[in-house]
């Protein structure tokens, strides 16, 4: 914007009578330059900190956090995923030896047979003998008591299991519910004495929980917090407004050019014209 002021006249004492054609005109010439600018900025600012929407979204992640988040997130759905998902209960074993020596021809032997009762297990015989023997095994069942020696007296209870007539060795398996007691009964037809060795062999499928009913509460809150805390960390990371505690304070920021130029800052009675030297 231009504008020019005329002035007629001098700075001395006023002169009577009419001004003489050798006065000087002078003329003042006033140039304001308004600028205009315009900001992106969707509310004031607070500290020094410009709160502008303008600027890209990569300058304000903190790429620290997000990195932190992540990882935490990660290791807390590991930790989650492993408290439901813990290896079952290992099988458990159970060996029962029988050992029959000088088995005399004639004169059978029963031998009882006792190990763990389950519902879904695993049973194994392996016997050896030095000599041909009948062998056969029977589920047992009490059929009487000695009251002298408190001994109970198991009976063979229907048919046989597994028998090996006139053997020296064998084997024999069995799977499902599994009870006992069972019946190894012996029987030397030979002529000589015979020494006889087997062994029970049981696995069966534990019930008892794989761990301790804390440690699973312990490592399924530990995931829990860990994705939370990731949650956290990354929702900070993205949203939070890079170098918020290293801007320096409005008092000490450098002062702007014309940025924050306005008419407030006029003074009432300033006309914006040069004063004339005294």
């Amino acid at each position: 914007m231009r504008c020019e002021l005329w002035h007629m006249g001098h700075t001395g004492p006023e002169l009577a009578g009419p001004l003489p054609e050798t006065v000087p005109v002078s003329v003042t010439v006033l140039e304001v330059t308004t600028s205009l600018v315009f900001t992106c900025r969707t509310g004031p600012s607070s500290g020094g900190q410009d709160y502008s929407l303008c600027a890209p979204l990569y300058a304000s992640v903190r790429t620290g956090l997000v990195v932190i988040g992540v990882a935490l997130a990660v290791v807390g759905a590991g930790l989650t995923l492993s408290a439901f998902f813990e290896p079952g209960a290992p099988s458990q074993t159970q060996v029962n030896p029988l050992t029959a020596p000088n088995l005399q021809p004639g004169l059978p032997r029963t031998m009882v047979v006792w190990l763990e009762n389950t519902s879904s297990g695993t049973l194994e015989l392996n016997w050896v003998s030095s000599s041909d023997v009948n062998v056969s095994v029977y589920r047992g069942t009490n059929c009487g008591f000695v009251t002298s020696n408190t001994v109970v007296i198991y009976c063979p209870s229907g048919p046989a299991l597994a028998s090996w007539p006139s053997n020296s060795s064998g084997h024999w398996n069995i799977s499902g519910a599994i009870s006992f007691p069972l019946l190894l009964n012996l029987d030397n037809l030979g002529s000589k004495v015979v020494n006889v060795n087997a062994v029970f062999d049981e696995v069966w499928a534990s019930t008892s929980p794989s761990v301790p009913t804390w440690v699973f509460v312990s490592t399924l809150a530990g995931g829990v917090a860990c994705i939370s805390l990731g949650a956290v960390a990354v929702f900070l990371g993205i949203f939070l407004k890079g170098g918020v505690y290293s801007t320096v304070g409005r008092s000490e920021a450098p002062p702007s050019d014309d940025l924050d130029f306005g008419p407030d800052d006029l003074d009432p009675d300033d006309d914006l014209l040069d004063r004339p030297p005294p």
